[in-house]
């Protein structure tokens, strides 16, 4: 018999969890002062370090590692402000922007559409840092909007009616999804605010990939979920699927998570998951359209697609896991399909990676490994080693969706990164860092 659910039945998963956090923080405490191993480490003749931006009383974390935080002069820096027992859809989020030069917080406004992962997909606005854009409830308080706000007064310049993922470069479109359903199906991505409408359904017809033109606010759904659950039965189907199977794949619910915009607008990719509503087992299919929705091809949907990078407008960096648990690296050609491994010592665990100078040199991370400990390492696309520059500390105690990946994200020039860490007083605090020029 086992005797985790039973334990989970009699104290609440909740109340074990906490408890295994403490354990687990409690252990690797004890280790590090056996061992006289510091929180983090970082290696000095290959990285400085700029800036650490945190406060005692709040959680200070910048959201997801496909975002550029900086503005164009380097003196801003985006950031979301919690504090410390703040839960998400209960409380609300302060966004704003670190000060570089005087290390003082900019508070610009608060929003309830955050969540610990991607915070409230907080960005400069791509055609002019002057402004911020973010995700807030809406004023009738029935859903969504993005707020653009003045960066140098606060004050609210205008809305997009509906929230958004990610943003074209040239302003003209972007791609949103169904918030609450996200946060049901994976908690920490989506957000808290409302219930799900879509709930009882596992493929509604009327929900999936939107696009929204930011001139006139329309929305158009570009791929319902009904229509992705048909392509993907098709394909497996084609591949020789079982019968027995098939009943299996039909109780399947099915979301999207994890879309990204080429560098040049032409093009986006988007994760479609399929779930038995356990958020920590699900299948992945990985997607290419145009930008108007018009072609659509399937990248990937035999191995578990996990994280993403745009190498340059026609190729993506992807992390997979096999059904065996192997993980690796590998790009794709979005127009043709062509899949090629990765194959570069030390990228043998799934990460977060991101270009410093896109199309040749690259920052990822790994999740906690041996004593609590997570890892930055540079690679170049075209060698054949990866280097590890630094280690940080996960706070066992922030579990479930509130855990702190680094996330490592570069601003456009490849010299400055930042990362989200726990290894300071166990909050979130982030750390900024610039390359050596010999880099």
């Amino acid at each position: 018999m086992k005797i985790k659910p039973i334990l989970k039945k009699v104290f609440g998963e909740r109340t074990l969890s906490t408890a295994k956090g403490e354990a687990l923080h409690y252990i690797c405490s004890v280790d590090r002062k056996i061992n006289r191993t510091t929180t983090y480490q970082y290696d000095k003749r290959h990285l400085v370090l700029c800036k650490t931006l945190t406060w005692k009383k709040y959680h200070v974390f910048r959201g997801y590692y496909d975002i550029d935080y900086f503005n164009s002069k380097k003196s801003r820096f985006l950031c979301h402000r919690l504090l410390l027992n703040a839960e998400s859809g209960n409380n609300k989020c302060e966004v704003g922007y670190y000060d570089l030069r005087t290390d003082r917080f900019v508070k610009i406004d608060e929003t309830y559409a955050w969540c610990w992962q991607q915070g409230a997909r907080l960005r400069w606005h791509p055609m002019d840092d002057s402004k911020i854009i973010y995700n807030v409830l809406n004023s009738n308080g029935d859903g969504y909007a993005a707020r653009i706000s003045d960066a140098a007064t606060g004050k609210y310049i205008g809305e997009i009616p509906y929230a958004l993922y990610d943003i074209a470069p040239d302003f003209s479109y972007g791609i949103s999804l169904n918030f609450d359903r996200l946060q049901r199906l994976r908690p920490g991505y989506g957000y808290s605010c409302l219930t799900d409408r879509t709930e009882r359904e596992s493929h509604p017809e009327d929900d999936g990939v939107f696009r929204v033109d930011l001139q006139s606010g329309e929305r158009t759904l570009l791929y319902s979920l009904q229509r992705l659950a048909d392509l993907n039965r098709t394909e497996l189907s084609l591949g020789g699927l079982p019968e027995v199977e098939e009943e299996l794949f039909d109780e399947k619910i099915h979301y999207i998570n994890h879309i990204s915009i080429s560098p040049d607008a032409e093009h986006f990719i988007f994760f479609h998951i399929m779930t038995k509503n356990d958020p920590k087992n699900w299948e992945t299919c990985l997607y290419v359209s145009d930008s108007e929705g018009k072609e659509l091809r399937m990248l990937e949907n035999r191995d578990r697609v996990s994280h993403y990078t745009w190498i340059d407008s026609s190729r993506i960096m992807v992390t997979l896991r096999k059904t065996d648990g192997t993980e690796y690296y590998a790009q794709y050609d979005i127009y043709d399909g062509r899949k090629q491994t990765i194959d570069i010592r030390g990228l043998d665990r799934d990460g977060h990676p991101s270009a410093l100078k896109p199309g040749q040199d690259y920052i990822t991370d790994t999740y906690p490994q041996k004593g609590g400990f997570q890892y930055l390492r540079f690679f170049r696309l075209s060698g054949s080693n990866s280097r590890r520059v630094a280690r940080f500390y996960h706070d066992y105690r922030l579990r479930g969706e509130k855990r702190c990946d680094l996330h490592p994200s570069v601003e456009n020039t490849g010299t400055f990164f930042s990362i989200d860490t726990t290894c300071i007083g166990g909050r979130r605090s982030v750390m900024i860092f610039s390359r050596k020029k010999s880099e």
